[in-house]
C-alpha cells in the first residue's frame, strides 16, 4: 500500500511541476511573440505551443496514468514502438484542428461584428 501511495504522489508531483514549468514557458514565448506583426500567425503559433505542451495521452492501460503527448510521440518513436507514437501525434493532431476551428469561428465572428482584433 505504501508503494502504491507513494508511486501516486509522484505521479502527481511529476504532473504539477510539469504543468507549473509549461505555464512559464507559455508565458516566455507569449512575450517572444509580441514583435509578430501578422495578427493570425501570432495567435496560431500561440495556441500551437498551448496543443503540443497540454495534450496528454494515455501511456498506462492498467493505471490510467497519463503524460504529455509530445514526450510520449518522441519516447516511443526513439524506441521503435511507431504505434504508441501515432496515437500520441494524433492525438495532438485533434488539438490542432480543434484550435483551428476555434481561431476561424473567432475570425468570423469578429467578421461579422465588426471588431478589431485584440493585441
Amino acid at each position: 500500500m505504501s508503494f502504491e501511495f507513494n508511486a501516486a504522489f509522484n505521479y502527481l508531483l511529476a504532473w504539477g511541476l510539469y504543468l507549473l514549468s509549461s505555464v512559464g514557458m507559455c508565458l516566455v514565448f507569449w512575450r517572444c511573440t509580441r514583435w509578430i506583426s501578422f495578427n493570425g500567425l501570432r495567435r496560431f503559433l500561440r495556441a500551437a505551443l498551448v496543443v503540443v505542451l497540454f495534450t496528454p495521452v494515455v501511456v498506462s492501460a492498467e493505471k490510467d496514468w497519463m503524460a504529455p503527448a509530445f514526450l510520449v510521440g518522441i519516447y516511443e518513436y526513439v524506441l521503435g514502438n511507431y504505434e504508441l507514437a501515432q496515437q500520441a501525434g494524433f492525438a495532438m493532431l485533434i488539438g490542432i484542428v480543434v484550435i483551428l476551428l476555434g481561431l476561424k469561428l473567432e475570425f468570423i465572428i469578429r467578421k461579422l461584428l465588426h471588431m478589431q482584433a485584440a493585441e
